[in-house]
């Protein structure tokens, strides 16, 4: 905070990949409008559980009601036993939500290269206008 003293602490880990974008989620319980955030990050090697980069893309999405619907393409053989895509959502140029799940829960027909699945995400009360999608092997 202001005077000094630590109001939080939260970690996160990503699998970054060359060229690709990224995020980091933070909770904190109380209001940090007003502190100072002091990060730190430590870079380590693929362990045996990380996957082909770039396995599963975004072929398109839409959204029904209170559902968003998208589309995956596996395009590569190993989707890592905790592959997870996130998606960035959208109104205008503001990010406005996230998202994020296993591909292993939410697509479990992904079952080789060119195969495809959708997944369904709630997003109830949620308004946007435009997804970006990052898988994370």
């Amino acid at each position: 905070s202001a005077d000094g003293s630590v109001l939080g602490k939260s970690s996160d880990d990503i699998v970054l990949t060359e060229g690709q974008s990224n995020y980091f989620k933070y909770y904190f319980d109380g209001n940090i409008s007003d502190a100072q955030i002091k990060v730190t990050a430590t870079a380590e090697k693929d362990g045996f559980l990380t996957g082909d980069r770039n396995a599963v893309e975004m072929v398109q999405y839409n959204v029904n009601e209170d559902h968003l619907y998208l589309t995956l393409k596996q395009t590569k053989e190993d989707t890592g036993s905790f592959g997870k895509f996130k998606l960035l959502l959208y109104k205008g140029d503001q990010i406005v939500g996230t998202e994020d799940g296993h591909i292993s829960i939410y697509a479990e027909n992904l079952n080789g290269i060119d195969s495809t699945d959708v997944a369904e995400i709630w997003v109830l009360g949620e308004e946007f206008d435009r997804v970006e999608y990052i898988y994370e092997p």
